[in-house]
């Protein structure tokens, strides 16, 4: 664990010398105060979200606080625009998905769902790792990849003790759950925070996708690399021939609240695929629910306490940022220093790298908060492309153990080295980006009209 001692006076030391930086050199090359203060706060957020010397989701907070005290007088914005990002559509949507997951995880229905898969595998190895990516992708659209990937392992642990000790096999099985929990988040809007992130930033772009357009997108991409994803465990980890037998499913009684809670899923789902038609906005989809579970019981206070608030907070805070840096005219003026003639390809290879870089070292949530302004800022032309390419290129960053969420899960099951995660996150990591750039960007000009 991070010494308090160390950390934080090294990244106050580093965000009061970014400021100072900053400010001074915005003044050089002719931005405004405003702007210069606002390249002053992407710096420093940039440096605290890396060197996380305060939780990811304080930053977000004192990004909110600066914008207010230092930025929000120097610009002409209505009351109100650098808070809303903490309550707009895009966070109550993901609000919605973290309680249908709370749901889904209470009366142990993910569960259920999973085992009725894996039984279909007929306990052939081949047949085995597939259905495990299958399964593990699919809940990772809708549900935390975190809590799929936690829950995956602990299902596959059984399965990993009629493996002789030494078989690759045994490592090829793990692996294959976090590479699916990171591919499956690309599928949904509410996936996994980047692709929200985009959504707003979209939204407030006048350039969004729909819910719909978003799957037609992100599922191919999602097919394609899953597929990828299994041949890639087969080759490297393709152990002795086996047969497992799945653990039988925990009984659980199907009574009116596991009704209800796969009716609101239903009619959540629909709601976010059809409101665009309706004047239903995502938003208050996904207060569905959140009213329906907690008001029913099905859901407490205790289930209310623990949804990850950190992660909702951590995502207003780049979207906040992304206000910051449209109204202080810091997007104009780096967009205005690009060269003339990009290609979009181009652009979208630039971001996107840089998107799987940062991603691969620190947050994917926070290496979005600070790409995605940068993207927003390049115009209608470049914009909507860029930064779900963007979105997409964050998700499939999953280099090393502590890249994502369900990296770090997997390697703490003690069957994992370092060189295997990391020999399997490159192969994936640069095949998401190069399938991202062809495949992705082609759909999004199908789909989008683009």
């Amino acid at each position: 664990m991070k010494s308090l001692r160390r950390v934080v006076p090294v990244g106050l030391t580093a965000g009061l010398v970014c400021v100072s930086a900053a400010t001074g050199l915005g003044a050089s090359v002719g931005l405004s105060p405003a702007a210069s203060s606002g390249l002053a706060l992407l710096i420093t957020a940039a440096i605290f979200w890396m060197t996380e010397a305060v939780p990811l989701y304080v930053t977000s907070i004192g990004t909110l606080a600066l914008a207010l005290l230092w930025i929000e007088p120097q610009v002409d914005v209505g009351s109100g625009s650098f808070t809303a990002p903490f309550a707009s559509n895009v966070i109550l949507l993901f609000l919605g998905g973290f309680t249908l997951s709370a749901g889904f995880k209470k009366l142990r229905i993910d569960e259920q769902v999973a085992r009725a898969v894996l039984l279909n595998a007929h306990g052939s190895y081949p047949l085995l790792v597939a259905a495990i990516m299958v399964v593990t992708a699919f809940l990772s659209m809708w549900l935390s990849n975190t809590a799929t990937a936690a829950m995956m392992i602990a299902i596959a642990a059984p399965l990993l003790k009629e493996i002789p000790e030494g078989d690759r096999a045994k490592r090829g099985l793990i692996l294959s759950i976090p590479v699916a929990a990171n591919i499956g988040g690309m599928g949904t809007p509410v996936g996994t925070p980047p692709n929200a992130i985009a959504l707003q930033s979209l939204q407030q772009a006048g350039q969004a996708p729909t819910f719909g357009q978003w799957m037609l997108i992100g599922i191919p991409v999602v097919i394609v690399l899953l597929i990828a994803g299994w041949g890639v465990v087969m080759l490297m980890y393709r152990g002795a021939p086996m047969r497992s037998k799945i653990p039988e499913a925990p009984r659980v009684r199907r009574d009116w609240r596991w009704a209800l809670v796969l009716s609101t899923t239903v009619l959540t789902v629909t709601l976010w695929l059809i409101g665009n038609r309706i004047g239903v906005q995502s938003g208050t989809a996904g207060l569905v629910p959140v009213i329906l579970l907690f008001a029913t019981g099905i859901l407490d206070v205790r289930d209310f306490r623990h949804l990850p608030w950190d992660v909702l907070v951590l995502m207003g805070g780049g979207l906040c940022l992304g206000v910051v840096i449209e109204h202080t005219g810091l997007a104009s003026w780096i967009v205005d220093g690009l060269p003339e003639g990009l290609s979009p390809l181009w652009i979208g290879a630039v971001l996107g790298s840089v998107a799987c870089g940062l991603s691969c070292v620190m947050s994917n949530t926070a290496a979005a908060n600070l790409l995605m302004p940068i993207s927003i800022g390049l115009g209608v032309g470049f914009a909507q492309e860029s930064t779900m390419v963007i979105a997409l290129c964050c998700s499939c960053a999953m280099v090393l153990p502590v890249s994502t969420p369900p990296n770090a899960i997997a390697f703490s099951s003690g069957e994992l080295r370092v060189r295997d995660i990391i020999g399997v996150g490159l192969l994936m990591t640069a095949l998401g980006l190069a399938l991202i750039l062809t495949l992705g960007r082609w759909l999004m000009g199908v789909v989008l009209g683009g």
